[in-house]
């Protein structure tokens, strides 16, 4: 449950990253990880186990 929660966190400020960005109010460039979630997710949940 707690991967999924994660994922979604991640998901909800991709969101609003991209709205902001779309509004103007984000300078710069703006790449979205939107779709890939799973990924960090699954990669910092093996890092934080290896290092207990």
């Amino acid at each position: 449950m707690h991967a999924y929660r994660e994922m979604l966190l991640i998901r909800r400020f991709e969101e609003k990253a991209g709205q902001l960005y779309g509004m103007g109010l984000v300078r710069g460039f703006c790449h979205l990880y939107i779709g890939q979630e799973a990924v960090v997710v699954g990669m910092q949940m093996t890092t934080n186990e290896a290092t207990r």
